[in-house]
């Protein structure tokens, strides 16, 4: 084994309680060989791809993530701390001109054809899709600190065929290295309801060391922290052996719907080696935990009509069909009652069963979880996770409705397909539906994959030593009953395996109000992902000196 090369801040960088510090003081540090701005447009026309021509919109230019503080409120003390939700590129040579992706609730666009007009949006990131900094807005954002500038060579905004575009940055020590894709995601989930907030939820807010906003914890917080990793790694001298290159989408909680799409049209401009998910967790601040794999996930919305209007309940109850009645007659026989598996016929014949491995992973954790995590981890679900029908409104009305809608999501594990499953439950409903009723069945356009890591992956390897190293404990494997879409997608389209690196935690209260991250959790992601960098970039550097030795 050869001796590793040493770097002059890399012990700095390493050190659990150095790193902070370390990043401050590395603002002047010189760009390594081969780490100057490189034009994507020069590199690709070199390989002669046709598929991946340059984006129009890729430009050279910086990252900024900024905060404002607020007067009255308790703010972070030093720039390094995370009071800022905010993302804004700057083009070089642009005048002055900015994209926003986040601004402030209240300068929200009008919905997208994806969202409820009457309904609050689910972003909260003040998108306007191409658009110049809001002239309106220039005076207000005078009053913010700009920190944070990323030395990233190569930033965009990415359009893709929704809504939200892609945000894309890279640094490149030499295009033949090894390259890591790191990966986030900027929408949140909706903030409702309001009132149950400590503090707004687009205000980001400091109290007993943690930041509370929508989307602190998932996955702005997470994601960010990655992206200081890099920012220090860089300004502390750099790589040698590694490239880096972020993504960060908008459509995450909605399953990614555009994002295969996107990542076939730029498969060169994201290919990769390995990539890591900003977007996960940890057991606990003490525990450390590694998530090998996601359930899938499908929706299927279905409607029932027994009659053209409500009628009165007097003078038709019971002559004709209760659309209401049949539904929830309809919905109950989607699972067995005995033990509630799943009765769609077809439902569980392509399930992956788990193996010894899995089990061994269960069993570290109590007895009395095993049972339940098994069924969160390697069994698929079917959910009703909405129903509506007749009178919703206060007080009562004395009808018979004569429509009425479910909402279906089944959660997948591997082996089956999204796609598949959505049809076995149209399937079922067509058939099991009440008479005299008018069925529509159909896929929600809500889709996801399961993804499971494979565990011969040295990456893993890596990773587990690296929080090994950092928590004193060596992590546990888990799975999670959620779905990150983009790491099958990044499997299926870039050919590159995915491994979760995440520093969330489970009380972080994720998708609830008063959602937040504790400042003590964002320093240790960002010491960990600096710890991991320069792991992987030593590594590579050893796999070049033994293909060397080889020749």
């Amino acid at each position: 084994m050869r001796m590793p090369r040493k770097k002059p801040d890399q012990e700095k960088h390493a050190a659990g309680d150095e790193g902070p510090k370390a990043e401050e003081g590395q603002s002047k540090g010189k760009k390594r060989d081969g780490a100057s701005p490189r034009s994507p447009k020069a590199k690709r026309q070199t390989k002669g791809s046709k598929e991946d021509k340059k984006p129009e919109t890729l430009e050279i230019g910086r990252v900024f993530f900024f905060y404002r503080p607020k007067v009255g409120v308790e703010t972070v003390s030093s720039p390094d701390d995370v009071q800022r939700f905010h993302l804004l590129l700057e083009p070089d040579g642009a005048e002055s001109k900015c994209r926003l992706l986040q601004i402030s609730k209240k300068h929200l666009p009008s919905p997208t054809k994806h969202e409820n007009p009457d309904k609050p949006s689910n972003t909260g990131i003040g998108l306007k899709e191409k658009a110049e900094f809001p002239e309106e807005l220039k005076k207000e954002f005078e009053d913010y600190s700009f920190i944070s500038v990323t030395k990233l060579e190569n930033t965009a905004i990415l359009p893709t065929n929704g809504p939200r575009p892609v945000v894309f940055g890279e640094y490149i020590t030499d295009p033949k290295a090894k390259t890591v894709l790191i990966y986030g995601h900027y929408d949140v989930q909706p903030v409702e309801p309001v009132s149950a907030w400590t503090s707004p939820p687009f205000e980001p807010t400091l109290r007993d060391g943690k930041l509370f906003g929508r989307g602190a914890s998932d996955d702005k917080g997470g994601f960010l922290s990655a992206v200081q990793a890099v920012e220090a790694i860089i300004r502390g001298g750099g790589l040698a052996n590694l490239n880096i290159k972020v993504l960060i989408e908008g459509e995450e909680e909605v399953l990614s719907p555009y994002l295969e799409e996107f990542l076939a049209t730029h498969r060169e401009l994201l290919s990769a080696d390995l990539a890591l998910s900003a977007d996960g967790s940890q057991l606990s601040a003490t525990r450390p935990a590694i998530c090998l794999g996601f359930r899938g996930a499908v929706g299927v919305e279905v409607t029932l009509t027994s009659l053209d209007n409500d009628l009165h309940s007097g003078g038709y109850g019971g002559a004709v069909q209760n659309a209401a009645r049949a539904m929830a007659q309809l919905v109950t026989s989607l699972h067995h009652p005995e033990n509630n598996s799943v009765a769609v016929e077809g439902f569980y014949d392509s399930v992956t069963p788990p193996t010894d491995a899995d089990y061994t992973d269960m069993e570290a954790y109590d007895n009395d979880e095993q049972d339940t995590l098994e069924r969160l981890w390697h069994r698929p679900t079917l959910e009703v996770v909405g129903l509506a029908g007749g009178h919703l409104g206060e007080g009562m009305k004395t009808i018979v409705p004569h429509a009425a809608t479910a909402k279906l999501v089944a959660r997948l594990v591997p082996g089956q397909v999204p796609t598949e499953i959505a049809a076995l439950i149209v399937r079922h409903v067509a058939r099991q539906a009440p008479p005299a009723v008018n069925v529509t069945a159909k896929e929600a356009g809500f889709a996801a994959h399961p993804y499971a890591t494979r565990r011969d992956d040295p990456t893993l390897r890596t990773v587990a030593r690296v929080l090994e190293e950092m928590y004193g404990t060596a992590p546990q494997f888990e799975r999670s009953g959620a779905s990150i879409p983009a790491l099958a997608a990044f499997r299926a389209k870039l050919g590159v395996d995915t491994i979760p690196f995440a520093f969330a935690l489970p009380t972080d209260g994720a998708h609830a109000p008063d959602e937040h991250m504790s400042l003590a959790m964002f320093h240790h992601a960002r010491q960990a992902y600096i710890r991991l960098l320069h792991e992987l970039d030593r590594e590579a550097e050893e796999a070049v000196a033994d293909a060397k030795e080889e020749l």
